[in-house]
């Protein structure tokens, strides 16, 4: 059974054996079980072979030589054979086993002539280092393949976990909402029936379901930035956007927040971008235990990215602390009231969605900094 995928990288080998040989016909095929797969062809086009009738399947039997046939003609085992007696008349022949990486022979590459010919030294060495690198293109399309259909079947398991993980914290919230109630209504209502180790296990489980409903938030949070279209881009200002961020805070009177106010036109997706800069900002005010919280946001475009700083007056932090800012698992295991927060996680997930970086500078009472970059589309 002949199967042709003519591919570029084939057509331009098949190319150069033709030319290096001086030939008018030339073909590259692999034969994969009962199938003769024709990859490329100069010269005749696939219907024209029949796997029935290939002389090339006895190149596989010699794989390290080339078989050569001056004329077919003059060879009483192919006098009859359809290349010599069709309309293709062919005498010459000659071909040269492809092999593949634990050095067996899938395929060849032959030349054919309609008349009887034969190879210099220089061409049976061009024949074979053709024949060479075509079985290393064959098998790193194979890894390719490989890969990619690995990829789709990662992104569909990935898919599949991130809508898990948003039905079941969606789903668990409902519960959480009705045991944190209860537990009011029935301080309300019999809290005079129940002694202090009565209040006290209440309370527990009033702070137990309050703790879990933090972490379920969490989860939701981060499972529904994968929903988050990065493709979509808005032409957005800078100074703008960084006018809705800021006035979106309640902060108090101690915080002071210093931004820019450039006009420069952004490409870049909003809600992402927005977001980026509300976990920073929060991040950095709710860690800051100074008499007066000074947040700075500053803004530089490049030819090729824009970078963006944020960055505070507070005491800094530690290098371990540093460590596990982005690391989603001790974040989550930190909930509620993380020092590190759910929020720098998804930053770094969001700006690697958007094929950016951030780079956390920190030193001890010399405050932190933020800096990360957005490449445009």
């Amino acid at each position: 059974m002949i199967d042709s995928q003519a591919e570029p990288e084939y057509d331009e080998i098949i190319y150069l054996v033709a030319n290096i040989a001086n030939t008018p016909i030339a073909m590259i095929s692999i034969f994969e079980n009962n199938r003769q797969n024709v990859k490329a062809t100069f010269g005749l086009t696939p219907s024209d072979v029949s796997r029935e009738f290939s002389i090339c399947e006895q190149v596989l039997e010699a794989p390290n030589n080339l078989l050569v046939i001056k004329d077919l003609s003059a060879e009483k085992s192919f006098q009859s054979h359809p290349f010599v007696t069709g309309d293709l008349k062919i005498k010459f022949y000659a071909g040269a086993a492809i092999l593949n990486s634990e050095g067996h022979a899938i395929g060849s590459i032959c030349i054919m002539d309609n008349k009887a010919n034969d190879l210099t030294t220089a061409q049976v060495k061009s024949l074979k280092a053709l024949a060479r690198h075509t079985g290393f293109i064959y098998e790193a399309k194979l890894t390719q393949d490989r890969l990619s259909r690995l990829k789709t079947e990662l992104y569909s398991a990935y898919s599949d976990l991130e809508r898990f993980a948003f039905i079941a914290s969606h789903d668990l919230k409902s519960p959480l909402n009705n045991i944190i109630s209860l537990t009011f209504l029935l301080k309300d209502n019999f809290g005079n029936l129940m002694d202090e180790e009565g209040l006290e296990y209440l309370k527990f489980i009033n702070d137990s379901a309050y703790k879990l409903s933090d972490l379920v938030t969490a989860i939701l949070d981060y499972s529904k930035s994968s929903l988050l279209d990065v493709e979509k881009r808005d032409q957005i200002k800078i100074g703008t956007l960084l006018d809705e961020v800021v006035n979106g805070f309640n902060f108090p009177d101690k915080v002071k927040i210093q931004y820019c106010k450039d006009e420069n036109i952004l490409n870049v997706s909003k809600p992402i971008l927005k977001l980026i800069l509300q976990n920073l900002v929060l991040f950095l005010v709710h860690n800051n235990s100074n008499d007066q919280v000074l947040i700075k946001i500053n803004f530089h475009e490049l030819k090729d990215k824009y970078i963006i700083d944020v960055l505070d007056n507070g005491n800094g932090l530690t290098t371990e602390r540093k460590d596990k800012l982005f690391d989603l698992v001790h974040s989550l295991k930190q909930q509620p009231n993380s020092e590190y927060g759910i929020g720098l996680p998804l930053v770094k997930r969001l700006l690697d969605k958007l094929r950016g970086g951030i780079l956390v500078q920190s030193e001890l009472g010399k405050g932190t900094s933020f800096v990360f970059t957005i490449v445009p589309s």
